[in-house]
């Protein structure tokens, strides 16, 4: 094997090291006195929440278009109804 799979090995490792999160120690209290620590190697933010966030994001925009449009189409139709009950003015 030469040096060019070694230093091809350990470029991998690095990355595969990189791309992982940061494990952390968690201690549990489960009855008086006693402590149970547990290895908690997950992302700080879940893809889930990240998609839950981004759909009610999604949403509320799509609210606020249906509002901003129904107030618009309110106004015009409050502005025909208006122009086609105004009586011409006569000079």
């Amino acid at each position: 094997m030469g040096l060019g799979f070694f230093v091809f090995a350990a470029l991998l490792i690095s990355g595969a090291c990189m791309a992982q999160p940061v494990a952390q120690i968690q201690d549990l209290a489960t009855r008086p006195g006693v402590t149970q620590r547990l290895l908690v190697a997950a992302p700080p933010q879940p893809k889930a929440i990240e998609h839950a966030a981004s759909e009610r994001l999604a949403e509320r925009r799509a609210e606020a278009v249906q509002r901003r449009l129904q107030r618009t189409f309110l106004a015009q139709r409050q502005q025909a109804l208006g122009q086609a009950h105004q009586v011409p003015q006569q000079r």
